[in-house]
């Protein structure tokens, strides 16, 4: 060890001692100013101390943030952190009144717009959450509502119903069911008519869907084409008994989920059916499918 580097070990060795003689012979060896007194070094201590605190408390600050914000918790947490910063700079700096108050306002500022950043961060992060929920929950009723047109073999088609069930975990709230014919076939043959494109609304026995539960409207094409239907005076007005020859139906259903009042959603499902010798069958048919169903039926027959 060459003689700077023992002069420095004695500095350090008698900068830490609390014997006043030793400190004195130490003053005398290598000059008053190289050696911090007492009070120095225990003002640098509690310097040291209040930035210990405040970067343990911002440490655990870190930690309140990320897994599970708690705000009122770590709006504490930042509050302290700031406060043991600021009691750091006012020892080692040993401002005046003026200085502290001036140092506290600015404390006081950094603290008010942190913490409103980090507020206006939580609430942000819980309104995208809640919403992917919402969104998830849609796209589950959407999925899981079925519908489908039936009726029982041998009787007449026209008193087709419309049934629907609710394969999903949420309550559904079924607003109202829309057909709109793209084509409606009714004979018979030597006066047949086409109706198209006029929505009616599908008369339903009951609007509330439980999870897991399922419903029917009346015979809406027997009730549309009755003498008190929309089309009643249209299909009666020579007398004739008119008969389904061919249907191509959009069915919408307008509903919203319980928990979502004021989301209005949607589902279109289209059908089809031709009477044949075998009688009368409905099917799914693609919404988007480009065939026009009773036009080929029309000229095929």
């Amino acid at each position: 060890m060459d003689s700077h580097q023992k002069q420095k070990a004695w500095r350090q060795l008698l900068g830490l001692t609390k014997d006043p003689e030793i400190a004195g012979m130490a003053k005398q060896m290598f000059g008053a100013a190289t050696i911090p007194d007492k009070p120095t070094r225990e003002r640098l201590g509690r310097v040291l101390e209040f930035f210990s605190l405040g970067f343990g408390l911002g440490g655990l600050l870190y930690n309140v943030i990320n897994p599970e914000p708690n705000f009122i918790f770590g709006s504490f947490l930042l509050a302290a952190t700031i406060l043991f910063f600021m009691f750091a700079l006012w020892e080692s700096t040993r401002w005046r009144i003026s200085g502290k108050v001036i140092s506290a306002i600015c404390a006081i500022l950094i603290f008010v717009m942190s913490d409103y950043a980090w507020h206006q961060k939580i609430i942000s992060g819980i309104a995208v959450a809640l919403s992917k929920a919402k969104e998830e929950e849609r796209k589950e009723a959407f999925q899981l509502l079925i519908g489908e047109i039936s009726y029982d073999p041998g009787d007449n088609p026209l008193r087709s119903v419309f049934t629907y069930s609710n394969g999903s975990s949420l309550l559904i709230v079924l607003d109202n069911v829309v057909t709109t014919p793209r084509d409606l076939l009714l004979g018979p043959k030597d006066s047949t008519i086409d109706i198209q494109a006029i929505s009616f609304i599908v008369p339903l026995q009951s609007k509330l869907l439980l999870p897991g539960g399922d419903g029917q409207s009346d015979p809406f094409l027997e009730k549309l084409l009755g003498a008190s239907g929309p089309l009643g005076q249209l299909t009666n007005k020579r007398g004739d008994k008119y008969a389904l020859d061919c249907a191509d139906l959009f069915i919408d259903v307008n509903y919203h989920l319980d928990s979502q009042p004021l989301s209005q959603l949607s589902k279109r499902f289209r059908f089809v059916a031709r009477t044949t010798k075998n009688g009368v069958r409905w099917r799914k048919e693609g919404i988007n499918a480009p065939a026009r169903f009773c036009r080929d039926f029309n000229s095929n027959n």
